[in-house]
C-alpha cells in the first residue's frame, strides 16, 4: 500500500472494479439529449455540453462520476446551482467534466481538479469549451477579487485582460502582486499610492522593504506609520515621529515596540 498515494489507489480500485463488470464502456455522446430539465448548449461530434436544472437531472448527467452533485445521499446540487449554473461536458469518448465558474471548481469524473495543462487547452483551444470559458471569464474579469482568484488558481499567471479591473481594489492589487506576479505590480502601485494602509501592506508583503516614494502618504496616518516603522523599517522613523506622537495609542506602541 505504501507504493500508492490516494489518487493512484483510487484508480486501481476503479480499474479492478470495472474489469469485473459487464458494463459497456462505449458511450453514445447523444445519450443525454432527452433528459428532462437539462439545457443542451452543444451536441455534436465532439461531445455534449449541458446545464442540469434540477438535482435529478444533475444525477443523470453525472452518472458514473464521483461528483457530490450526482450523489444519491447528501447531494450538493442545490448549493452549487444557487450561486451559478453547473456545466457538464461529456466528450465523444464518454469522459465527463464539470465546470462551476462561481466557485472556480473544474473537476474530472473522479471529482479531482482538472489537470492544469488540459484545463488550459479547454480554456484556449477546445472548439466548444473555449467559447464557454471566454463568456464566463468576461464576467469574472468584471470583479476585482474574482479576477485575482481566477488568475491565481486557474490561469496560474498574469491575466492582462482583467488587470484594469484588478487595479480598482487595494486588496486585489496586493493579492495579485503577491500571489500571481510574485513581485511588484507598477499599475497597481499608482492605484494604491494615496491609501496609507494599502501602501504599508504593499511595502511589507511585496517590496519587502522601504518604499520611499510612498512614505509621505504612510506618514500621514499615525497608526500606519507606527506599523511601517515596526514591520518595514524595523527601527525608528524620525520623519514620522511628529505624526505618530499626535496619536496616544500609536505613540505608546511606537515607544514600546520600536527600538529607540
Amino acid at each position: 500500500l505504501n507504493r500508492y498515494d490516494f489518487y493512484s489507489l483510487d484508480d486501481l480500485i476503479d480499474k479492478e472494479y470495472n474489469s469485473n463488470t459487464d458494463i459497456d464502456s462505449n458511450v453514445d455522446s447523444t445519450a443525454n439529449v432527452n433528459i428532462p430539465d437539462v439545457d443542451i448548449l452543444y451536441n455534436g461530434p465532439l461531445g455534449q455540453l449541458s446545464i442540469p436544472k434540477t438535482e435529478e437531472a444533475s444525477c443523470l448527467l453525472g452518472s458514473g462520476t464521483k461528483w457530490c452533485t450526482a450523489a444519491e445521499n447528501d447531494n450538493m446540487f442545490s448549493e452549487y446551482n444557487s450561486s451559478g449554473p453547473l456545466y457538464v461536458w461529456k466528450d465523444k469518448n464518454g469522459k465527463k467534466y464539470q465546470f462551476h465558474f462561481k466557485t472556480t471548481q473544474f473537476m474530472d469524473d473522479k471529482d479531482r481538479p482538472i489537470d492544469s495543462k488540459l484545463l488550459n487547452y479547454f480554456r484556449t483551444e477546445h472548439p466548444v469549451l473555449k467559447k464557454l470559458f471566454a463568456r464566463e471569464e468576461k464576467k469574472i474579469a468584471s470583479d476585482p477579487h474574482r479576477a485575482y482568484e481566477y488568475a491565481r488558481h486557474v490561469i496560474k499567471g498574469r491575466w492582462p485582460e482583467a488587470e484594469k479591473v484588478i487595479v480598482t481594489d487595494s486588496s486585489a492589487i496586493i493579492g495579485y502582486a503577491r500571489d500571481v506576479i510574485k513581485g511588484r505590480f507598477p499599475e497597481g502601485e499608482k492605484a494604491i499610492a494615496s491609501k496609507p494602509y494599502a501602501v504599508y501592506q504593499y511595502a511589507r508583503d511585496i517590496i519587502k522593504g522601504r518604499w520611499p516614494e510612498a512614505e509621505k502618504v504612510i506618514a500621514s496616518d499615525p497608526e500606519v506609520a507606527y506599523k511601517y516603522a515596526k514591520d518595514v523599517i524595523k527601527g525608528r522613523w524620525p520623519e514620522a515621529e511628529k505624526a505618530i506622537a499626535s496619536n496616544p495609542d500609536a505613540a505608546s506602541l511606537y515607544a514600546k515596540y520600536v527600538k529607540l
